[in-house]
């Protein structure tokens, strides 16, 4: 539990992400999906990066690397709750998963074995897949990040000028609006 406090204290806040967002607005950019959820991520900084990277590496997993690099509401959620749907696969096997955790030789055979050997299989591969996506993702999303701050950043607001002025011709007079853009 103490864990979990302190990886949730180390996740960066996105503090810089709405007000990119909300520049982008201003200056009328179109971001699509993807490039919201990247404005909503962040930056992950590289002491985030590291620890996050070892903690999701070894020993822990189910999502805490992603926790500590502030990407767990975006991509580590998925990976806790798979993770625990395989371990309840490998537990829910019954007397499989208790052969299994004693080293026993006995058969462990229909139903069972099968819902014992996929949760595991599951449950490795979820593994690995979290390793690569805690150690190669962040580098890509923080140049992500930088492309896109450069973008909005670079974009002018258009100048726009409203005027009113009077509208004198012959035989017609009146007010005319004019808008400069």
């Amino acid at each position: 539990m103490l864990l979990a406090i302190v990886l949730l204290a180390m996740a960066p806040d996105g503090a810089f992400s709405a007000s990119l967002s909300e520049e982008a607005r201003t200056k009328g950019l179109s971001l699509t999906a993807r490039e919201e959820r990247v404005l909503e991520v962040g930056v992950v900084p590289r002491i985030n990066y590291l620890l996050g990277g070892a903690v999701g590496t070894w020993p822990v997993g189910l999502g805490t690397g992603h926790m500590v690099q502030g990407r767990w509401r975006d991509t580590g959620w998925k990976f806790t709750v798979a993770q625990l749907g395989a371990l309840g696969m490998v537990l829910a096997s019954g007397d499989c998963a208790g052969k299994l955790l004693r080293n026993d030789d006995n058969e462990c055979t229909g139903p069972n074995e099968v819902l014992m050997l996929s949760g595991l299989f599951a449950f490795v591969g979820l593994r690995l897949w979290e390793i690569y996506d805690v150690w190669a993702v962040p580098p890509r999303e923080n140049a992500r990040y930088r492309k896109l701050e450069e973008r909005i950043r670079a974009t002018e607001v258009p100048a726009a000028s409203l005027t009113l002025a009077p509208l004198v011709r012959v035989g017609a007079s009146g007010v005319t609006l004019r808008l400069d853009f």
